[in-house]
């Protein structure tokens, strides 16, 4: 048995939906994706996560971490999809320090669609930190070292607190 980092009771999932979950651990909003990414209930759980988001510690930024799992079909969210959530950003982005989204899948596909949101990125310019990784291991480093004047959340932690919001047991 592996000793956990994070209490299990620390890491609040919020809702499953399908092959959707949403968790909250400290300030990090948790979105893992193991569908489509076009589906629309998938999307409106988003816009209920940042608002969730909006009740967390006032006085700390929020850290997001998007998990979109090898399992999930390798595509990009439609137009409606990305609509409603970049519609549920607006009111609180400036409480976000960092955002890191995980496309993982080692095939040629899934590095294609991590080239397509890192353009995308770039195009629209969110006014907090982002980042797409292929694996989990280097966003939750990356995110780790970018939050850690404001959030304190070292790489193992947020490991840990993800695979919590995944599977919903400590091994």
């Amino acid at each position: 048995m592996v000793d956990s980092l994070v209490p299990r009771d620390q890491v609040r999932l919020l809702g499953e939906w399908g092959r959707y979950r949403l968790a909250v651990y400290r300030n990090m909003v948790i979105s893992i994706w193991s569908g489509s990414p076009d589906d629309p209930v998938a999307a409106a759980r988003v816009v209920e996560a940042f608002e969730i988001a909006q009740g967390l510690d006032a006085s700390q930024s929020i850290a997001v971490f998007i998990l979109i799992s090898a399992s999930a079909r390798p595509e990009l969210p439609n137009s409606v999809v990305r609509s409603s959530i970049a519609r549920a950003y607006r009111p609180w982005r400036h409480r976000i320090a960092a955002q890191a989204i995980v496309y993982e899948g080692e095939d040629w596909l899934a590095g294609l669609l991590r080239t397509l949101v890192i353009q995308l990125d770039r195009l629209v310019k969110p006014p907090f930190a982002n980042r797409t990784f292929g694996t989990r291991g280097e966003a939750a480093a990356w995110l780790s070292r970018t939050i850690a004047p404001t959030l304190r959340l070292g790489t193992a932690e947020i490991l840990d607190a993800i695979r919590i919001a995944e599977t919903g047991s400590i091994p």
